[in-house]
């Protein structure tokens, strides 16, 4: 049988790691590739820009959306 302030203590550092892993994620830049043909390159660029800005407003993170 473990000790009960083993298990506790154990307890925590797992708690604590899984948090600090998932903080990466939380705050990480990410950038897109939005690969469109050429007639349709305009339209997009224009809905990159929005969709960047509602990501942005909604989740607090930057995402970059590139075009090909």
């Amino acid at each position: 049988m473990t000790n009960p302030h083993f298990r506790k203590l154990l307890g925590a550092l797992v708690a604590t790691s899984v948090q600090f892993g998932t903080l990466g994620f939380a705050f990480a830049d990410t950038t897109i590739l939005n690969v469109s043909y050429d007639p349709t390159r305009e339209l997009y660029k224009q809905f990159d820009e929005a969709f960047a800005a509602h990501w942005q407003a909604e989740t607090g993170e930057t995402v970059t959306v590139q075009q090909s």
